[in-house]
């Protein structure tokens, strides 16, 4: 990745907020089909 993300702080924020999305989203689609 270039730009701003290309950091290690701003790449493992981003990595953080996507992983947490990912998984709120797994566990809306566990509880949906449980």
């Amino acid at each position: 990745m270039k730009g701003p993300a290309s950091n290690s702080r701003g790449g493992q924020s981003v990595l953080v907020y996507v992983w947490a999305k990912t998984v709120h989203f797994s566990r809306l689609v566990l509880s949906a089909t449980l």
